[in-house]
């Protein structure tokens, strides 16, 4: 195998070609989170997370895989290139509302860390009194912007902050 050929083979393994995350590399970040329902992300309403292949849709004139589709209204997609993960809105009111699409996390990999820790702040604040929930959740949200402070910047449309502020006041 030619240098050439044996580098391009590296960067498929290893999950970044030379333009886009390739679909075995994405899958191997959200595999874990499809398994654990609805419930360890913060798009909380009915639809399927998708296996590979993945469908490439263009979003905001950028190559997107989309990895997860709730009933044609909008999907989670994750950028070809820089693997930022958006929400992608496909109904038209919804685009007029939030725009065509809202950063949920800026890589993959931030994306799989706040699953994570989504599914773990679920757990821990059933049965808590409303203060201690309200403890965890300022605490949890400390940690993610850590991990990813563009994610939560958007208080008035983003997923996270609107799921932190629901899971917060009770909502959820």
């Amino acid at each position: 195998m030619d240098l050439v050929k044996w580098l391009h083979y590296f960067s498929e393994v290893d999950g970044m070609s030379d333009t886009h995350y390739t679909d075995e590399y994405i899958y191997s970040n959200i595999k874990e989170i499809g398994a654990t329902g609805y419930a360890a992300h913060p798009a909380r309403c009915y639809g399927d997370w998708k296996i590979p292949p993945y469908e490439d849709i263009m979003v905001e004139q950028q190559h997107y895989a989309l990895i997860f589709e709730d009933e044609m209204t909008y999907g989670i997609v994750v950028n070809r290139t820089s693997g930022a993960v958006k929400i992608a809105h496909f109904d038209e009111e919804l685009v007029e509302l939030f725009g065509e699409a809202v950063l949920v996390n800026s890589s993959l990999e931030q994306f799989y860390q706040f699953c994570v820790l989504w599914g773990k702040l679920l757990v821990m604040t059933e049965n808590v009194s409303d203060n201690e929930r309200v403890r965890i959740v300022s605490q949890t949200k400390i940690a993610m912007q850590t991990i990813d402070k563009a994610a939560l910047e958007n208080e008035d449309w983003g997923a996270w902050p609107t799921s932190l502020e629901e899971l917060r006041t009770g909502v959820i």
